[in-house]
């Protein structure tokens, strides 16, 4: 489909992370090539968005190579790997499921081959000694080396701990008239967490490093997408504040099977030795907020998605 709109292409299009830059990138009057496992969802979520293609991906070559076909080359490519969730929570192998590092890897070299002149990399700090090896961080990181090693001019975000997560997968429930938050091995008060609302906030800062990319001399770079840091109670004191009811925290389950690579992950999240912690103090020469952009804060999130969600309006929640 030919356009005279600067091209975009967001991999995963249909997901948390694709749906955010797809919407973000749409209204910014980019033709956007969405590639999605699950075309089938598209009319529902792309309904009100301009310049949209679909794409079926199905982790192949062949499927991504049709988001480069035809016109200039794209002038920005959002991209992620998806983790097999049945093999994270300990329960064997999706079949045919590949790993994160093929994945990216894949990504990162057609988007050399065409040209694409801003690669962004949903990626991660590795994981520390102590829980390796977990492949959702690992793999991550080593596309985030191979990336360096093409010369391709590009970023890589570091989203931390999304929000999103307790807005369905039954992690914020009612016992009676109170709140349960349930965070696996939340460790209360000695790690910090940098949430972010990734459905609010994750489409404008792709914006904002297109529009900054050559300036501020972002290639090569890493950054660390979020508000500020938080501990759980933290967290809990503020959902209490705004929801006006008592919220008790539950932190000792584990994330699927004991010592699973979720569940490691969760652990690895509530070490007082956070990765994230470390990329946002010694890895990441820019900050977003140098940047100019200010991300929703926890109070924000709270009022808009998570009180609605709740059944609760804003009339019946201290302000």
């Amino acid at each position: 489909m030919p356009s005279e709109l600067p091209i975009a292409v967001v991999v995963h299009a249909t997901g948390t992370q694709g749906l955010s830059a797809t919407r973000a990138l749409s209204h910014a009057s980019y033709h956007v090539r969405a590639l999605t496992l699950h075309p089938e969802q598209a009319e529902s979520k792309f309904k009100t968005l301009q310049n949209v293609e679909v794409i079926p991906y199905d982790w192949s070559r062949k499927s991504l190579e049709q988001a480069f076909e035809g016109g200039e080359p794209a002038k920005l490519v959002f991209a992620l790997a998806l983790s097999d969730d049945k093999a994270m929570m300990g329960q064997g192998e999706s079949e045919g499921w590949p790993s994160e590092y093929y994945q990216g890897e894949l990504l990162a070299r057609v988007a050399k081959e065409k040209g694409v002149k801003v690669f962004i990399w949903s990626s991660s700090p590795p994981s520390p000694s102590k829980y390796s090896p977990i492949s959702a961080f690992d793999d991550k990181a080593e596309v985030e080396k191979y990336l360096q090693s093409t010369g391709q001019p590009f970023v890589a975000l570091h989203l931390g701990t999304f929000l999103d997560y307790f807005v369905g997968r039954n992690a914020i429930t009612y016992e009676g008239a109170n709140l349960v938050l349930t965070f696996p091995r939340g460790n209360r008060t000695e790690a910090v967490y940098p949430f972010i609302s990734v459905e609010h906030d994750l489409g404008a800062i792709i914006l904002l490093i297109a529009e900054k990319f050559e300036s501020a001399q972002l290639s090569g770079r890493r950054l660390v997408c979020c508000d500020k840091f938080y501990s759980l109670d933290d967290l809990t004191e503020i959902i209490e504040k705004i929801a006006a009811r008592k919220v008790i925290l539950r932190t000792k389950l584990p994330c699927g099977k004991e010592n699973s690579p979720g569940d490691k992950l969760f652990q690895c999240l509530g070490d007082s030795a956070t990765p994230l912690k470390g990329s946002a103090t010694s890895a990441a020469p820019f900050t977003l907020s140098d940047l100019g952009c200010k991300l929703q804060p926890v109070e924000g999130f709270v009022k808009e998605r998570l009180l609605p969600f709740l059944g609760l309006k804003r009339s019946e929640a201290a302000e």
